[in-house]
């Protein structure tokens, strides 16, 4: 497998990459202009705009690289399929230029759905009518031109459909994000006690039914209970609510570390936690759910009537769904971290359950050799 990818301009690439990587890949990094800050109102909306406007330029100097390292590697390698992954979505425009120049399949996988508008509320970013205009007709040349589209979950590929007006059902698949697999010190017992949150925890979360059901737990001794940890950044909103509501002593704010010291402090939590934001419908499987299934600790997720992550847990176990209502996320806290009440059933630990083997990286590559098969089937029968 060989991969071109975007990076931050002047970052080192052995900086992100996994320890564990392996050499069975090539990767070609193109440097991205990095953002820099801007601290004027005017200034920020100025170079929001230059940059929504850069992500849909199909002859931008980082589209423009990109293709000429794609072609060279094509046309050294021959390979049988082409994937390009987002966000951001400037990506698939490379893969837009190859499919015309090489008609190779094309696959276009998107992490989560795009451009924002489409989002619900609170996700749903406005933005000048001209620039949502060329969004639109940049995401509808994608997806008529691919061969496939990728998704996390079936609820994204239907608001994309809805929302282009493209017929993408018949060439889609919902693929999960594939977890992280930890082996933890089973003798650290330092976060034993705490609900955890791992990543960063921005405004439209802000939760406060959770706080409440968080005090109630600690105040009413539930067994075990040490209150709720966060770790990753935090916005000022969340904290001002901590502050608000005099909770300091029994919400930990650990702050951002590495990825894999934040994916051993969740194998060592009793407990993890999911936080969407309150929204009718959710589209959206977080790449965190993946890694807190892989490992094998509860999930409690606070979440909409309508999601994957709900239809995840109810489906497989794993955990409990509930709503943003305090009492409802204190009883789940209640059968977590008792687990002997009369209402906990073993189903609900990962450890007992379908869900870890669902994100388990085997399962996760077979679905995508599945769709590399079909795609290469199909090309044959029509050569």
């Amino acid at each position: 497998m060989i991969v071109v990818a975007g990076i931050v301009e002047g970052q080192n690439p052995t900086s992100i990459l996994n320890k564990k990587t392996d050499n069975s890949f090539t990767v070609h990094y193109v440097p991205f202009p990095q953002e820099r800050a801007r601290y004027t109102m005017i200034s920020k909306i100025w170079h929001k705009l230059l940059y929504d406007i850069s992500l849909i330029n199909p002859w931008s100097t980082w589209v423009r690289k990109t293709l000429a390292i794609a072609l060279k590697i094509v046309k050294e390698h021959q390979p049988d399929i082409i994937l390009t992954s987002s966000t951001p979505f400037v990506s698939h425009l490379v893969g837009l230029h190859l499919k015309h120049k090489t008609h190779i399949p094309w696959i276009a996988s998107f992490s989560d759905p795009w451009p924002p508008q489409i989002l619900p509320s609170p996700y749903n970013v406005h933005t000048i009518p001209m620039v949502r205009n060329l969004q639109m007709r940049s995401l509808r040349q994608v997806l008529t031109s691919c061969d496939a589209v990728l998704m996390p979950n079936q609820q994204a590929i239907k608001l994309v459909e809805t929302k282009s007006h493209v017929s993408i059902r018949s060439k889609s698949w919902s693929i999960p994000h594939i977890g992280s697999k930890i082996i933890t010190d089973s003798g650290n017992k330092e976060e034993a006690g705490w609900l955890a949150h791992i990543g960063d925890l921005s405004r439209e979360r802000v939760c406060q039914p959770l706080l409440e059901a968080v005090r109630t737990s600690v105040l009413n001794k539930v067994e075990g209970f040490r209150g709720l940890l966060l770790v990753g950044n935090v916005c000022s909103e969340f904290r001002e609510l901590v502050r608000q509501l005099n909770m300091e002593s029994y919400v930990k704010i650990h702050g951002r570390v590495s990825s894999e010291d934040a994916m051993n402090i969740a194998a060592q939590s009793t407990a993890l936690l999911v936080i969407e934001a309150n929204m009718p419908q959710s589209p959206f499987l977080p790449s965190k759910f993946a890694d807190y299934a892989c490992t094998g600790r509860p999930i409690i997720a606070v979440t909409s009537h309508e999601s994957p992550v709900r239809e995840y847990l109810e489906k497989l176990g794993g955990g409990y769904a509930v709503s943003y209502h305090w009492e409802e996320i204190y009883r789940s806290i209640e059968k977590v971290f008792q687990c002997g009440g009369p209402e906990f059933d073993n189903r609900n630990t990962c450890e007992n359950s379908e869900l870890s083997n669902f994100f388990e990286a085997n399962t996760v590559c077979k679905q995508y050799l599945e769709i590399f098969q079909t795609l290469i089937q199909r090309r044959e029968i029509n050569v």
